[in-house]
């Protein structure tokens, strides 16, 4: 028996519990609906890229049906004039004996018992002890004096002397028994043994001793239908004798407080329609009980001497008729009321067989009370028609009132016990299974009780109840709602917001909506449980901790963890104190696996590991390896080890879990549904996207047919399928499965709740990979504000958004709110690390050290906190990048000084992390000019990377690459070379002789033979390399182009200037083809290709190339860039060589203007002014040339150091 704490659904073999916290195991599967939904929990996304954020499931509490309310409850309000109600026909169980209305006393308290009992009055104080021993719940003692009394009747009837009570006493033998007894008295103590036979059967049944209640209830049917025609076989043959006689109608069972028919609710077996039996687990019945008791059995003496009466009945029957009681020249006829007992009798007698799921004989019981009830009610019916004719005597109105009142009474308690019977039918068919006639029978005993007792009745609430509870296994939530809202209503009106039953039902009312949603309903429903709870059985009853329990998993899937907790750990200290911390109790474990769900969502994974775990060994022991509710476990251990990044444990763990349920409960059920979401999730995360596919498919297929499309497990496993989209790359479709799970969980939680963050958070991933950046910004903005709401700043879920939304401000190149939101992600990322929320970053990397200087390596904060500073080194890394996009290199590399020191400082080294940072800080350096400390940053990641993987690694071999740029910039060309040649030899071995990366270092190394002079060298190598890019790429790649024109400057170099012309050419065919090209080293290879035709004498080409070359300058630097006047100077010499002299003024005008403007060398400032004045001269403008002339020497005698001065920025 347990309250299935689970991300999974409610098995065959779960149990379902009353609201007493009975619980009894269902025979027949309940509906799947009956689920608890989960919730996803933010989980880390790493801080360089955008990840989905994963999901995960909580946590349910199993049905909790309630029981009705106590007659005693409803006799209360009746007394206080709350409650208009005549006796309860079936409520044996009452506290206090039931008030009478006319109708005659019990047999037990007749005059015709007490003479029949002889001297043996003592007997009627004994019954009297008894009863009120029972309506103060000292059920054990009720016990013993029923007994007593048994035994005293049966003392009279054998003509012994009253024995001791003693379980070891002989056995009565044939000679003790009077023979000379009369008839009638004989009647009248067999009805009364078999009165106190019921009576000591519900007092068994109230400690909890089904068995002995059984029994004793079979004994009284024994003594009514086999004692008693045996001592007049009249009776047997249903002789009438006179319609107008009244048998006391104390031989009904309900007369007393302890005679009991029974009626059971749905999910609850009842003999009152108010107590329950836990049979799943018999530790948690103690806290129920007023004492203990061993299982009955009748006394031996008292057993046989039951018995032994039977034999003598010839005798008895012989004996003549005492003449004492008018009730003896009727005795003999088998009466309404006899009828009536017998027909309760069976009741009870059928619901001990449906608790003890002896389901056949049940049905058999049932069926022989509903036609026992409905011969006595149409006897009486007769008898009623009898009486109106003889035995009323018109004269005597009075009389007539009183009989009419008395029969009218009677007619309503036969149709109300009839009633009764129909319930518990309901029930039966309600635990095999058989819905629609469940529903039948309930609303058959509905109408009869409705029409009996009117609307506002605690027993039509009774039978409300029960068919709120089927419709809740139907998985008919709204239909159950009515019903459960019916039910509070009447028990409001009756009893009061405070009462027991008060807080039953909206206990399952806050089940309801966390079936069904949304949890702010079944928050507020649990939270006034609670109190009702609280206030009518005090703080520590183990109905507290159930309603505690449920509370607590509502507020868990929410989102509000700390009060989880508190309200968790509460029910677990009541549920301890009842049941015994180390009994193994399936509630307890329950609580604890929730409370260890608790901890995994807040990240103590080691914490709760250990609670899954021993949750999982708990009850593999007591069930067996092969249980659902072993599976269940099993799926909680997978969740921790796939937060802790065990992948492999986690499928492992899920895939068991999944071979049970499949195996127990079948392909088609919500729990295997849920373990195929978790196994999609991790599928995905080990790269095995075709079974991820397969196990969402599977997932929801189940849960659309069992559920629904608009429950949130559904919304669970829609996540998952929008997971798998973005995997795929199919955004569009990853966005509709987001935008579907946004619509369910609004339906169940409101707009600001935890989930719908993450489901923004997700709809911002999806939208980030598919580039449009300004919605990925607005979506991960409204993810932020909701989990602001519900988290600490420090909490992983925050940051990781704060990271993904500066991702978003990047990629919007808006740098500075990029780097505000890193560098708060940053912030609080180390308050979270250091526990110091103001502290300077290296004081706070400095606490982390030292707490991780006095923790074993192998545990679990070591782990946690590895993986917390690689978190902490990628943001740093992002907020790199931006001081890079803003060219603020000096900031860029403290920034990755930090990072390496972080690295460095982690307990579990990441030795590739450690490389790449050096190797960055080596390319800051390298940027910055800084040679020598370049070297060394390489020299350092290469050392690293030697270490960890060995020296003929790609890796390395890039590090080589790096390290020769290094050397090759500094002028160190030998050991440039030397560098390159090793990193060319790993190369070709790891990746082969045409790869991109062998064409890159043989390039690299025709350079250094370039520059070193070696040019026939270099154009080989070149040559190696343009065969190897244009096998790779093709004719038309960039790649191609580029090496083609360094190949022109080594032709241009060597003066083979066809050669250079031909490399050129064919260079800028292939860039004028690029749809993202680049205009500088476009316009550089035009310019080089101008000089080459110029040098053939080709000035018209040249003209052409370097107005092409000064068009991309201008149109990627701008027109006054100071690489402009260059080519314009080459442009004006082409015009020049072609004796278009007035046409090469105006690109000299350009560049001098410019030149003015950076204030150049004043030597180059005259120089052009020369070139100028001779073209206008050339150009028939000697006025013009003159004026230029005399600038020329004013600017000289300006200044004569050579260098333009601030006075000449007029000029």
């Amino acid at each position: 028996a347990q309250d299935n704490v689970s991300g999974a659904s409610i098995s065959p073999q779960n149990v379902v519990r009353n609201e007493r916290g009975s619980e009894r195991r269902m025979l027949t599967t309940p509906s799947p609906q009956l689920r608890r939904p989960m919730q996803d929990t933010p989980g880390t996304s790493d801080s360089e890229g955008i990840s989905p954020i994963s999901g995960i499931d909580s946590v349910s509490e199993e049905v909790r049906p309630f029981s009705p309310l106590s007659y005693y409850d409803a006799m209360q309000q009746r007394d206080a004039g709350g409650l208009e109600t005549a006796g309860d026909a079936d409520n044996p169980l009452s506290s206090r004996p039931k008030r009478r209305t006319g109708v005659s006393e019990d047999v037990l308290k007749s005059s015709e018992f007490k003479d029949a009992m002889g001297r043996k009055h003592e007997c009627l104080l004994i019954l009297r002890s008894a009863d009120h021993s029972f309506t103060n719940g000292d059920f054990s003692g009720a016990q013993r004096s029923y007994e007593q009394a048994v035994e005293l009747a049966l003392a009279r009837l054998q003509g012994r002397r009253l024995a001791p009570f003693n379980d070891k006493a002989s056995l009565f033998h044939a000679k003790d028994i009077n023979c000379g007894i009369g008839r009638s008295d004989a009647l009248i103590i067999v009805r009364g043994i078999s009165s106190i036979l019921v009576r000591l059967g519900n007092a068994h049944f109230r400690q909890g001793d089904v068995d002995g209640s059984r029994r004793a209830y079979r004994k009284a049917k024994k003594y009514l239908t086999q004692v008693i025609p045996r001592i007049d076989p009249s009776y047997a043959n249903g002789a009438k004798v006179d319609g107008t006689s009244v048998v006391p109608s104390d031989l009904e069972v309900m007369a007393s407080p302890s005679d009991e028919s029974s009626e059971v609710g749905a999910s609850r077996v009842r003999l009152d329609g108010e107590y329950e039996l836990r049979l799943a687990d018999k530790a948690q019945d103690k806290h129920q009980r007023a004492s203990t008791s061993a299982p009955f059995e009748l006394p031996p003496h008292l057993d046989s001497a039951l018995a032994s009466s039977q034999k003598f009945l010839p005798e008895i029957q012989s004996a003549p008729p005492s003449p004492r009681s008018s009730f003896d020249s009727h005795a003999h006829d088998k009466t309404s009321g006899d009828s009536a007992m017998e027909g309760r009798i069976l009741n009870n007698v059928a619901s001990i067989d449906a608790l003890r799921r002896r389901y056949k004989s049940a049905t058999t019981s049932y069926a022989q009370s509903l036609r026992i009830k409905r011969r006595a009610l149409r006897k009486l019916l007769q008898e009623e028609g009898g009486g109106d004719k003889e035995s009323l005597h018109p004269s005597d109105d009075a009389e007539e009132v009183d009989k009419s009142r008395i029969n009218e009474e009677a007619h309503r308690n036969s149709v109300l016990e009839i009633a009764s019977t129909l319930h518990n039918i309901g029930l039966m068919r309600y635990e095999l299974g058989k819905f629609a006639k469940a529903e039948d029978a309930y609303k058959q005993a509905l109408s009869l009780r409705v029409e009996k007792c009117g609307l506002d009745d605690l027993r039509v609430s009774r039978t409300l109840c029960g068919l709120g509870d089927l419709y809740l296994a139907q998985g008919r939530y709204d239909h159950a709602l009515r019903s459960y809202g019916e039910v509070l209503r009447i028990r409001r009106s009756v009893l009061g917001q405070r009462h027991k039953s008060v807080g039953d039902v909206l206990h399952n009312i806050g089940l309801v909506h966390l079936r069904k949603g949304p949890y702010g309903a079944a928050r507020l429903a649990l939270a006034d449980s609670l109190r009702a709870r609280r206030d009518a059985l005090g703080a520590s009853h183990i109905d507290v901790a159930s309603t505690g329990h449920l509370l607590g998993l509502v507020l868990t899937a929410t989102g509000e963890l700390a009060s989880a907790k508190a309200v968790l750990e509460d029910a677990l200290r009541i549920r301890c104190k009842h049941l015994g911390k180390d009994s193994g109790h399936l509630t307890i474990w329950n609580t604890r696996l929730a409370i260890g769900e608790i901890e995994r969502r807040e990240g103590q994974l080691s914490e709760a590991s250990k609670l899954f775990q021993s949750v999982l060994d708990g009850r593999a022991a007591r069930l067996g390896r092969c249980h659902p509710s072993v599976a269940e476990a099993m799926r909680y251990v997978g969740l921790a080890k796939r937060d802790g990044g065990d992948h492999s444990a986690a499928l492992e763990a899920f895939e068991e879990a999944l071979h049970v349920q499949l195996k127990q409960l079948g392909e088609d059920s919500v729990e295997a549904a849920e373990t195929w979401t978790y196994l999609c999730d991790v599928y995905m995360k080990v790269g095995r996207p075709n079974d991820a596919a397969e196990a969402c498919q599977q997932s929801m297929v189940v849960l659309k047919s069992k559920v629904g499309p608009d429950h949130i497990l559904y919304a669970k496993s829609l996540r998952c399928l929008g997971d798998l989209y973005q995997g795929q790359g199919r955004y569009d479709d990853a966005l509709k499965a987001y935008h579907e799970v946004m619509r369910i969980r609004s339906s169940w939680e409101e707009a600001s709740h935890i989930d719908i963050g993450d489901t923004w958070n997700n709809i911002g991933n999806a939208l980030f990979k598919k580039c449009d950046f300004k919605e990925a910004k607005n979506a991960f903005s409204q993810a932020l504000n909701i989990k602001k709401k519900w988290l600490d700043d420090e909490n992983v879920s925050v940051f990781t958004t704060l990271n993904n939304l500066g991702h978003a401000y990047y990629k919007l190149r808006d740098l500075s709110l990029a780097l505000k939101t890193y560098t708060e992600s940053l912030k609080n990322q180390m308050a979270r690390l250091s526990g110091e929320k103001r502290g300077e970053f290296l004081s706070q990397l400095r606490d982390v050290a030292d707490r991780l200087e006095q923790t074993d390596s192998k545990d679990d904060y070591t782990q946690r906190t590895s993986v917390a500073l690689g978190n902490v080194a990628a943001t740093l890394r992002n907020i790199g990048l931006v001081y890079q996009d803003q060219s603020k290199f000096t900031k860029a590399l403290e920034v990755y000084e930090r990072i390496l020191t972080v690295r460095k400082a982690q307990p579990i080294l990441d030795y590739p992390a450690i490389a790449a940072t050096a190797e960055t800080i080596g390319m800051l350096h390298f940027k910055l000019g800084n040679h020598e400390a370049a070297m060394g940053a390489f020299s350092e990641s290469l050392n690293v990377k030697e270490m960890s993987q060995g020296d003929n690694t790609i890796d390395a071999a890039r590090t080589l690459n790096n390290l020769a740029n290094v050397y090759f910039s500094s002028g160190n060309l030998e050991q440039a070379m030397a560098m390159y040649e090793r990193s060319l030899k790993i190369k070709r071995e790891r990746l082969g002789e045409t790869h991109e990366e062998v064409a890159n270092t043989l390039n690299n190394i025709a350079h250094v033979l370039f520059t070193s002079g070696q040019d026939n060298r270099s154009l080989e190598v070149y040559n190696e390399v343009l065969r190897i890019r244009r096998q790779i790429y093709g004719g038309t790649n960039m790649a191609v182009a580029s090496t083609l024109a360094t190949m022109g400057d080594v032709y241009l170099k060597k003066r083979t200037l066809n050669h250079a012309k031909t490399c050129y050419q064919e260079s800028s065919t292939i860039r004028s083809k690029q749809q993202n090209r680049n205009p500088v080293e476009d316009a550089r290879v035009y310019e080089s290709l101008g000089v080459v035709h110029g040098k053939l004498g080709d000035w018209k080409d040249a003209e052409i190339a370097f107005a092409e070359s000064l068009k991309l300058k201008v149109l990627a630097l701008g027109k006054d860039h100071e690489e402009i006047p260059k080519t314009l100077d080459s442009l004006a010499l082409a015009l020049i060589e072609q004796d278009l002299f007035e046409n090469a003024i105006k690109p000299l005008e350009d560049a001098l203007r410019i030149r003015k403007t950076s204030f150049s060398n004043i030597e180059e400032i005259t120089a052009l002014m020369t070139k100028i004045a001779y073209l206008h001269k050339k150009s028939g403008r000697p006025d013009l040339a003159l004026q230029m002339y005399a600038d020329i020497e004013r600017l000289e005698a300006t200044d004569g150091t050579g260098v333009i001065t601030e006075n000449y920025a007029s000029f």
